[in-house]
């Protein structure tokens, strides 16, 4: 869809605001995030419904690396290296809490 939206072959697209926010920096000044939600956008995994200790897992460093849901995309957009310098510290040793 973003090809065809680069080739003006259709006039917008609607998606997740991650995807659109990509997009948008992948083409630099051809293509804008002009409308948000106002709701926060959350992510998923898929896993298998028998692999509990693998989600309680990504469960708790999820909420490790996003400080209990306060720091999300946005905050990642605009100083990646906040939410870096918790992924290294966390890499650093904490991976097993």
């Amino acid at each position: 869809m973003v090809d065809a939206l680069t080739a003006r072959r259709i006039d917008e697209v609607a998606r997740g605001e991650v995807g659109d926010r990509a997009a948008a920096q992948d083409h630099g000044s051809a293509l804008a995030v002009t409308v948000l939600d106002t709701r926060a956008e959350t992510g998923c995994f898929a896993l298998a419904t028998a692999d509990t200790d693998l989600a309680a897992c990504l469960d708790r460093h999820i909420d490790w690396l996003t400080a209990s849901g306060r720091i999300g995309l946005r905050d990642w957009l605009d100083d990646a290296s906040a939410v870096m310098g918790r992924a290294r510290q966390r890499a650093e040793g904490e991976w097993s809490r």
